[in-house]
């Protein structure tokens, strides 16, 4: 066995779970915003099992149906991220995803990391792996006092690492927060949100433009992906934006000054607050 290619495998199937469970749980936020509002029991689940027969590539993500009904929408999940910060949250991905394994049985309920610190100096796997289990003794020793909330785990992990220049690491960071989503099941699950405070840079307007725009590389757009789901008979077709609280004005801006054909067959347009499961139009067509 070429064992570069297994490790490399390995990654590769790693990021790509932490990306689809983040996909799932913004569109269980979104759905069950949409079910409250409009008094429905639409269920979620993954295009790939509803129409196998799709290329996966360019399937949208989630469909969603109420139980014994014909009728369905469908749901495309992408997050606001420029490509360095991508790197980034792809880093804080994994650290987390061993971190889970580490705390396996141990920690219960589901959190939601939503500030981490900027990762400025270069970190060694050795280094890697001291931090994840200092993180899961940070963890583990909150967890008791863990009354709802924000709980800011950085000075234990700071106290820890004392031997470290964390400085040269990870700047003048003061924070490492955390948010308990739920006290269901025995295994934690530790989702990643970075920290954002204020309006959208000019990079992530950017990086908005580029999920639609057919002239930009990378991703698949969202709005060739929600036209495959018209065609297959989608009753609505919804765009899920993981974002903040404080980039709806903009979102809605860059959205609005958009070529309107580039939004051709998404109905509707919405901004998901993963941090206060806060769900806001910001796109209707006609």
């Amino acid at each position: 066995m070429n064992r570069g290619c297994s490790v490399r495998s390995f990654v590769m199937n790693q990021e790509d779970s932490g990306k689809r469970w983040q996909e799932e749980e913004t569109a269980k936020v979104f759905l069950d915003w949409y079910n409250n509002m409009r008094g429905a029991r639409y269920q979620l689940e993954r295009t790939g099992e509803v129409f196998p027969e799709l290329l996966k590539d360019y399937n949208w993500d989630f469909v969603a149906r109420e139980k014994n009904r014909n009728i369905w929408m469908a749901i495309e999940v992408k997050k606001i991220s420029a490509s360095k910060a991508n790197q980034e949250f792809s880093w804080w991905i994994k650290v987390f995803e061993h971190v889970t394994q580490k705390v396996k049985n141990k920690l219960k309920g589901t959190y939601l990391v939503i500030g981490a610190p900027n990762l400025i100096g270069n970190m060694n796997q050795k280094q890697r792996i001291e931090l994840e289990d200092v993180i899961c003794e940070a963890l583990l020793e909150a967890e008791p006092v863990w009354a709802g909330g924000l709980v800011d785990i950085w000075p234990r992990i700071r106290a820890k690492l004392q031997h470290w220049s964390l400085r040269y690491l990870f700047g003048e960071t003061k924070e490492l927060k955390l948010i308990k989503k739920s006290n269901e099941g025995s295994l934690v699950r530790i989702g990643m949100q970075f920290s954002h405070v204020g309006n959208l840079t000019e990079i992530e307007r950017q990086a908005i433009r580029e999920l639609l725009s057919p002239k930009s590389s990378g991703t698949v757009k969202a709005n060739s992906q929600l036209r495959i789901a018209k065609q297959q008979g989608a009753k609505e077709t919804i765009w899920v934006i993981d974002g903040y609280t404080d980039q709806l004005d903009d979102v809605k801006e860059v959205l609005n000054n958009i070529d309107p054909r580039l939004l051709s067959d998404i109905d509707t347009g919405y901004l998901v607050d993963m941090t206060f499961n806060k769900v806001m139009m910001v796109w209707h067509s006609g």
